[in-house]
């Protein structure tokens, strides 16, 4: 009797954590979504130069080549100059904090670079300045060499400039969904920890009583 009592309150228990976990989940997900939808994206395109010809060694002289582009595009030194020129160029928008990425295009000598902000105006104007000091810093670079072509970029050539900034939108029944199931995700491995619980526990006081009434009396 006991025992089915307990299972019967280990099932409300896991009825009421699998709500409350949705519930959480939902929660969480409509935060995280209202946030991104005051962010906006600015794209822009860069095509390296100097690309390693096919050859025995193609593959390893692209992926180094390919990583000094993407570690120049994300260093500190690019963005402290390109917000320097924001400064001094165009103060008017309000500064805000910037996520970059650089992604390569799959065998390719393309390369995107992806800004990510929530002053629109600002996300594509920095974007912008990035390019500009990315190309000034090459120049810089060619004219230290000897027989460098201070008009020919090294490393990259734009092939696009910063897009029009666009709003992030996103598919809110996905991403609730989402939060629902890992709440119901997170109810279940409580049931699971529960019945693990019990299945473990010590025999019940009836049990125990059964199992005695059956020894006989000794002589």
């Amino acid at each position: 009797m006991n025992m089915s009592i307990k299972h019967s309150a280990a099932r409300i228990t896991v009825l009421a954590c699998a709500a409350i976990g949705a519930a959480v989940g939902i929660a969480v997900q409509t935060l995280r979504l209202a946030i991104r939808s005051q962010e906006y994206h600015s794209l822009a395109v860069v095509v390296a130069t100097n690309w390693p010809q096919a050859e025995d060694s193609y593959v390893a002289a692209a992926e180094d080549h390919a990583r000094v582009i993407i570690e120049v595009l994300e260093s500190s030194e690019m963005r402290r100059r390109a917000l320097e020129r924001v400064r001094a160029l165009n103060p008017e928008p309000k500064e805000t904090k910037l996520e970059f990425r650089v992604a390569q295009a799959k065998g390719s000598a393309v390369f995107n670079i992806l800004a990510t902000g929530r002053e629109p105006k600002f996300t594509r104007v920095y974007l912008d300045a990035l390019l500009d000091e990315v190309m000034a810093w090459q120049k810089e670079m060619a004219g230290r060499m000897e027989g460098g072509d201070p008009n020919k970029p090294q490393l990259v050539a734009i092939q696009s400039r910063a897009s029009p900034s666009t709003r992030i939108v996103e598919d809110w029944t996905i991403s609730l969904g989402f939060g629902a199931v890992m709440g119901a995700i997170a109810a279940a491995a409580v049931w699971h920890l529960a019945t693990i619980s019990l299945l473990s526990g010590k025999p019940h006081s009836d049990d125990q009583s059964a199992s005695l009434s059956s020894i006989p009396p000794s002589s």
